[in-house]
């Protein structure tokens, strides 16, 4: 949870997306997914929204746990679950997910829309192994940083330290991906 624009200045370089968007021409950018499917499904005789991620196999958590579809999967339920203000409407209209390896999982939407993509490609991911622990009505007084001191992300910079009314020092993230 981040309230002010300032915050998310320092998290999107902590936490990395599924999707991205190219500064210059607005076009989608694979990210983590490094290619995605979109697909219709019949839900209940009505079409709905189904996209299919392919994640790149080499993203690792900064403490070095292997980034997976599983994680995927945790962090939209979680979105979900915590009532995310930012995030909740991007998850809220998921009807189902499959995780079909490591590697891949699809998101079933609960309707068509154009924006499914962006939705998906949208929500920062968070690491299951340490947030699984953490109750998601809790999350926002007693998140990663409240009980443990860290952040951990995928992003191309490790959260160092915190200085309260001060500064926040990140460092470079010798293992990041691209």
């Amino acid at each position: 949870h981040a309230d002010f624009y300032w915050d998310w200045e320092f998290l999107n370089k902590v936490y990395d997306f599924l999707v991205t968007c190219d500064p210059e021409t607005g076009e989608d950018i694979p990210w983590m997914a490094k290619s995605w499917t979109l697909e219709t499904w019949d839900n209940a005789g009505n079409p709905a929204t189904k996209i299919t991620l392919d994640l790149f196999e080499n993203i690792l958590w900064h403490d070095n746990v292997r980034f997976t579809a599983y994680d995927v999967e945790f962090t939209m339920n979680y979105m979900l679950e915590a009532y995310s203000a930012l995030f909740y409407p991007y998850v809220l209209d998921i009807d189902h997910m499959t995780v079909i390896d490591d590697y891949t999982i699809e998101i079933y939407y609960k309707f068509q829309s154009c924006w499914a993509l962006h939705w998906v490609g949208g929500v920062p991911m968070i690491p299951k192994h340490i947030w699984q622990s953490i109750p998601a009505a809790q999350s926002r007084q007693q998140g990663e940083y409240e009980t443990t001191g860290k952040l951990t992300g995928s992003g191309p910079f490790k959260f160092y330290n915190r200085v309260q009314g001060q500064s926040i020092t990140l460092v470079a993230n010798p293992t990041y991906f691209r």
